[in-house]
């Protein structure tokens, strides 16, 4: 207080100064219409500044809250696709009774660690056994494949992402022929489809979507844009450099795919295979 006051002493007359300055402005702009005015506008656009300011913040701090509703609602339709039911056709005559089995149910979940740079990459989520995840099953982003679950524990998965040596799916082009699809190392958006038939009739520009093959993914899921195309050795193949739609930079939310027809189908393979 004693520091305040001897401040005031000692600067009295510059305070008095600075005081009557501020209200002979104050009279001025009132009582001219030109300076209120200008001064009115002024006062507009800083507030409609602050307010963008404050509009930008709340927007950037709602993305997350919004790419959450996004993906419940990405998750919502993909489950209600005809394409995950299977078909039950019972004949008589010519009448064709169809039932439709539900196949392919997708979970969201939340990305919590994700690696793209390394020569195996891998992928965590926040949902596990107790969501009903399980080893084997397919992950996707909103721009196409992103990878398969490995290990599961009660709140959380792991597996592999497409840029990881041991991954491969099938993968087909518009004409219905198809190859392995792999990634070769190198940036994270290049991969390779390999074994294509020659006379697949791939040509740049082509979108390679996956088959039913693997039993991880539905078909038609979008893998990737083909960009070059390579004959090999024997002239009977082709394989062609693509660039994966996945954005594994920026991947936050994905869904699991549950193929629920798989262990009666891995079942009857096996079976199959083990005849002597």
């Amino acid at each position: 207080m004693n520091k305040l006051l001897g401040f005031l002493a000692r600067h009295h007359f510059t305070l008095l100064f600075i005081a009557l300055e501020l209200l002979a402005l104050g009279l001025f702009i009132r009582n001219h219409a030109y300076p209120q005015s200008t001064v009115f506008n002024t006062r507009r656009a800083a507030i409609g500044a602050a307010l963008e300011t404050r509009s930008r913040w709340i927007d950037y701090f709602g993305l997350r809250e919004q790419n959450e509703r996004l993906n419940r609602e990405n998750n919502r339709l993909r489950n209600a696709l005809r394409s995950n039911y299977a078909e039950l056709f019972t004949q008589q005559d010519t009448v064709v009774d169809t039932v439709l089995q539900r196949q392919y149910r997708y979970r969201e979940a939340e990305v919590v660690k994700l690696t793209h740079h390394k020569a195996n990459n891998y992928i965590t989520l926040n949902k596990g056994s107790i969501h009903g995840v399980k080893p084997g099953m397919g992950i996707v982003g909103d721009q196409g494949i992103v990878g398969v679950v490995r290990s599961v524990s009660p709140h959380f998965a792991s597996g592999h992402t497409v840029l990881h040596n041991r991954f491969s799916t099938s993968g087909a082009l518009k004409s219905g022929l198809y190859g392995n699809v792999r990634w070769g190392g190198g940036r994270s958006r290049d991969a390779e489809i390999v074994d294509l038939p020659d006379q697949a009739g791939a040509a740049p520009g082509d979108t390679v979507f996956t088959t039913e093959f693997s039993g991880i993914f539905p078909k038609g899921i979008p893998i990737g844009i083909v960009r070059t195309l390579e004959r090999t050795d024997d002239g009977l193949f082709v394989k062609a450099r693509i660039e994966l739609l996945t954005d594994f930079t920026r991947l936050k939310h994905v869904q699991v795919i549950e193929n629920m027809l798989w262990t009666e189908r891995q079942e009857l393979e096996t079976s199959v295979e083990t005849e002597p």
